[in-house]
């Protein structure tokens, strides 16, 4: 019969090395028993030998008859009130799953136990000690690159469905108004508007040749050059200074602007013709076919630039890794921090731990009961196999014994 899976060869071995011993016992009580019958000795000697095999062989037999009916038919006879571990395979599935749910899976059960385990000073013990910082900082990137290097299609593909899909079903006025009027109640909004101004500005002044240019070719053959230079002058300047206006909150202009900033979220929420446009214009951006490249590009920069520099000898990604787990580590070390983590833990487990319970325990129960008989009662007997040769081992002793005992006894009356 092959061994279940999982079993290790020690365990196979070891069962077999207890049953040699047991054997040999119960082959010592019967040669006892032989020298007695067949082998000329003093009458007195030969009582004690016959007796006390006669009682081991008994004792060995019996107790061998036991831990045999456990797992098999002993000698394969069908005798009632044995196989008992195949035939009450369901019972004891359900027994071990009742087991641990009373014993582990109760909320009392769970919060003691966690709060000796201190999660926190766990956690903070490891990310303390740098070698073991660096062992934990050494199985993340030697996780890393596996994860890289696996083919991008699958995820480029369920992140641009899962974009398109979103942006088709979204309705995203709600959203980008709250959002505008974060900026335009920000008090930082002045100096955005003051900075996005000045950007301008400068951005044409340092374009000023550029656009000469670009007028310069558009004008008619009659007109002289010079005048080109005077128009691109006074746009420039125009514009500039129309700019120096809305940066101002004093000028009609500035607080135009800003009224109108102001009423943009509400324009946005009520789904006015800027808003329709806007928000249409950001869809079809994202659903193109487009996207998918873009992310597809964007996974393979990083990919390839997260495994180089995993592999260098100055690694940045193991640099950074370990000073936030050092930082970590001085974290955790404050205790309200650690207060607060063992019971966010705590309420996490001995919350939902107990709403699975009855999962837990069917899981447990069904997996044991849906191993096929024999099986079921293999493993088991390689786990407590080797202990129960004892039995037979102490019983083939224990009955030599009382056999002495009671021919002793039998001898003085």
């Amino acid at each position: 019969m092959p061994e279940p899976a999982n079993i290790s060869p020690q365990q196979v071995e070891n069962l077999r090395r207890h049953k040699i011993y047991a054997n040999l016992t119960l082959l010592g009580a019967a040669a006892g028993w032989a020298v007695a019958q067949f082998v000329p000795m003093p009458a007195a000697i030969a009582g004690y030998l016959q007796a006390g095999g006669e009682a081991g062989l008994i004792g060995g037999l019996a107790d061998w008859f036991a831990v045999t009916a456990l797992f098999r038919h002993p000698l394969g006879l069908p005798i009632p009130h044995t196989n008992l571990v195949p035939r009450n395979q369901a019972r004891i599935a359900e027994g071990v799953a009742r087991y641990i749910d009373n014993e582990f899976l109760r909320r009392e059960t769970l919060i003691e136990q966690l709060r000796k385990i201190d999660i926190a000073e766990r956690i903070a013990g490891i990310l303390r000690e740098p070698r073991d910082r660096a062992r934990l900082v050494d199985a993340m990137l030697r996780i890393l690159p596996g994860l890289l290097r696996r083919d991008e299609t699958a995820l480029r593909h369920a992140l641009t469905s899962v974009v398109h899909e979103g942006l088709r079903r979204a309705d995203l006025r709600p959203m980008a108004a709250r959002l505008l009027r974060s900026v335009v109640e920000s008090p930082e909004l002045p100096h955005l508007i003051r900075g996005v101004c000045e950007h301008a500005a400068s951005l044409l002044e340092a374009r000023r040749e550029w656009i000469a240019a670009r007028v310069g070719e558009q004008r008619r053959w009659f007109i002289p050059r010079f005048i080109d230079r005077r128009l691109t002058d006074r746009f420039i300047s125009g514009v500039i200074e129309h700019l120096e206006t809305l940066e101002d909150p004093d000028t009609d202009e500035g607080r135009g602007l800003r009224l109108w900033l102001m009423g943009l979220p509400e324009l946005v929420e009520q789904s006015e013709g800027i808003a329709d446009r806007l928000i249409e214009a950001v869809k079809r951006a994202l659903s193109g076919p487009e996207l998918g490249h873009m992310i597809g590009d964007l996974w393979t920069e990083l990919r390839d630039t997260s495994i180089g520099d995993i592999q260098s000898q100055s690694s940045h990604i193991r640099a950074t890794l370990d000073g936030m787990a050092a930082q970590l580590a001085e974290e955790f070390n404050k205790p309200p921090l650690r207060r607060e983590i063992n019971a966010s833990v705590e309420a996490l487990l001995a919350d939902n731990v107990p709403v699975w319970r009855e999962r837990i325990r069917g899981f447990i129960s069904d997996t044991l009961t849906k191993q096929p008989p024999r099986e079921f009662a293999r493993r088991l007997e390689f786990q407590v196999g080797p202990d129960l040769q004892f039995i037979r081992i102490n019983g083939t002793i224990v009955g030599c014994l009382v056999g002495l005992a009671i021919h002793y006894v039998n001898t003085l009356l």
